[in-house]
C-alpha cells in the first residue's frame, strides 16, 4: 500500500485553478451576471472549462517528454478529476 504523500504547491495551485470557474459561476448566479438563459450560460462555461482541463491533462505527458519535468506527471490525475 502506498504511503500518502503531501500535495505539492503546484498541485494545490492546480486544484484552486480548477475550482475557480465554479466559484465564479456561483458568484455570477447570485449577482445576476448570467445571461437571460442561466442554464445555457452555465453549460457553456462548464463545457469550456472541461475542454481546457482535458487538453491540459492530455498535454502533461508530451510536456514531460519535452521539458523533462516529472512533476507534470503528478498533475495528470489532478487535472483529469
Amino acid at each position: 500500500m502506498k504511503k500518502h504523500q503531501q500535495p505539492t504547491p503546484l498541485q494545490l495551485i492546480t486544484h484552486l485553478a480548477a475550482w475557480a470557474p465554479l466559484v465564479i459561476l456561483i458568484f455570477d448566479f447570485f449577482t445576476d451576471n448570467l445571461t437571460a438563459n442561466p442554464i445555457q450560460a452555465a453549460q457553456q462555461r462548464t463545457g469550456n472549462v472541461a475542454l481546457v482541463l482535458l487538453i491540459l491533462s492530455l498535454a502533461c505527458t508530451p510536456a514531460n517528454m519535452l521539458l523533462r519535468l516529472p512533476q507534470l506527471l503528478r498533475l495528470r490525475r489532478t487535472l483529469g478529476l
